[in-house]
């Protein structure tokens, strides 16, 4: 829409002010029927009376939220300064149509969709360029560790899918810790000739470090109360050979060659199963924080399992080194607010998370 101004003489200084606002008013009103494409303004001037004025109709003056419909007019001779320029008002009538037009077309789609199924809803907003989920459910927040159903070997891997850095990768400081909170390191450990696989036995308040001179697990061992036997995979082998990836299961190093497992950049799953135990944590450093230089997953997949239960998770990460820690106790497998504020607008309740959509057969 477009502001045309007109003038309109008035001689006659028997009308009232009011009177001659409201035959404006009305003089404008008729020129919005001629021609629609404007919003017509007029200022007003009566010679016998001296006055000098300008007036919108009523539809105007509540698109630009004016108080009434009168108003100085603050043209080049700037002797009204406490007036509305032509300009200011012709602008300030431009951006009230836009809003106007697009509170049309919001109201248009409003109404074309009335009584849409939540998959028409789905499909409106994909091709409008937005993502819903293709099927709405909201979960509450989920204890992993307090569900009982859950059992027997916990499987925690995790899946490379982008690195930084040019100088391969590198691992240090597996951890797990107890139900007490009390951290659980390695006590025994030994990897086999491939390079690729580690057997340990994890025990709290172990003397600390042993680098890559780990005592291997005897065997006729049995595990004393509060220990845990695990099983590691790597996903690629140490540049020093395959004893030296031991040296990531140290938490106290005296120095760098005792810490860490560095190796090229490798897409392989690296994979750490704890024997029937569910810790309340683990814990393990992608990067190196004794000696810089190595890269670090910047995107992964991790993928909890226990039993025939199996979720995955993908994160980002812009950290060095990132100090990676699964807290079982305190990992949302909730819905996130955005699909909660969703759901209860379609009125589809926030129910429990349902650990059955993610078993997985025998």
């Amino acid at each position: 829409m477009g502001l045309k101004c007109v003038t309109m003489l008035i001689k006659d200084d028997n009308l009232t002010k009011d009177e001659i606002i409201n035959s404006v008013k009305n003089r404008l009103s008729e020129y919005k029927v001629i021609s629609n494409s404007y919003e017509y303004i007029a200022q007003v001037i009566n010679p016998m009376s001296k006055e000098s004025f300008c007036v919108v109709d009523d539809e105007l003056k509540e698109a630009l939220n004016l108080d009434d419909n009168t108003f100085g007019f603050t043209n080049s001779s700037s002797d009204n300064s406490g007036g509305i320029d032509e300009n200011a008002l012709n602008e300030a009538i431009n951006k009230n149509s836009n809003i106007q037009e697009l509170g049309a077309k919001v109201n248009q789609l409003a109404t074309n969709l009335q009584g849409a199924s939540y998959s028409q809803i789905v499909a409106t907003m994909k091709y409008l360029g937005y993502e819903l989920p293709s099927e709405l459910r909201a979960y509450a927040d989920y204890n992993l560790h307090a569900d009982e159903r859950l059992s027997g070997d916990l499987v925690v891997s995790f899946k490379p899918i982008s690195y930084t850095g040019s100088y391969g990768q590198s691992w240090e400081n597996v951890a797990i810790y107890n139900e007490s909170g009390e951290k659980l390191t390695a006590k025994y450990a030994n990897i086999d000739e491939s390079g690729l696989r580690i057997e340990a036995i994890f025990a709290k308040d172990e003397a600390q470090p042993k680098g890559d001179s780990w005592e291997a697990v005897p065997s006729d061992y049995s595990l004393l109360e509060g220990e845990v036997r695990v099983s590691i995979t790597l996903g690629a082998s140490s540049y020093y050979g395959a004893t030296y990836g031991l040296r990531m299961l140290n938490n106290n190093p005296s120095d760098w060659s005792q810490s860490y497992l560095a190796g090229s950049h490798s897409y392989n799953e690296w994979v750490f199963r704890f024997h029937n135990y569910k810790p309340t944590k683990f814990s393990i450093t992608n990067g190196t924080a004794t000696y810089g230089g190595y890269g670090y997953m910047t995107k992964y997949n991790m993928r909890l399992s226990i039993g025939n239960w199996s979720k995955t998770l993908t994160y980002e990460n812009s950290s060095y080194p990132n100090n990676i820690e699964v807290d079982l106790t305190n990992l949302n497998f909730g819905s996130d607010a955005k699909t909660i504020e969703l759901a209860k607008a379609w009125n589809v309740p926030v129910t429990p998370y349902d650990i059955n959509q993610d078993m997985v057969g025998e």
